[in-house]
């Protein structure tokens, strides 16, 4: 997985997608560990990581800090048959790094 990450190109200045898999990887526990390290090994070509961690942004992690009845539009994600869920995250131990990775992928 780390091969995987270390060989992506960004896609300008702002691209901070190696950023926010490896910090969504952290909080992960360990069997959402395992499949996010087979997703980035699998969808190793540049544009699905992009699309990936865009993924995990706006499917899961955007809907999670938005108040109301307000929801972000959700990135395709790049693979099929797995569904990246809430439970699988604990949001209250997010880093202040974590939510800046974010912030800096969407921008």
């Amino acid at each position: 997985m780390h091969a995987t990450l270390n060989s992506y190109v960004p896609l300008d200045a702002s691209d901070n997608t190696v950023g926010l898999l490896e910090e969504t990887f952290r909080y992960l526990p360990s069997e959402g560990r395992l499949h996010l390290a087979e997703d980035i090994i699998q969808d190793g070509t540049h544009y699905k990581l992009h699309q990936l961690a865009q993924s995990i942004v706006t499917g899961l992690l955007t809907p999670m800090k938005v108040a109301g009845a307000k929801t972000a539009g959700i990135t395709p994600s790049p693979w099929l048959g797995r569904l990246i869920t809430t439970e699988l995250f604990d949001r209250d131990s997010f880093s202040a790094e974590h939510w800046q990775a974010i912030r800096n992928l969407r921008a």
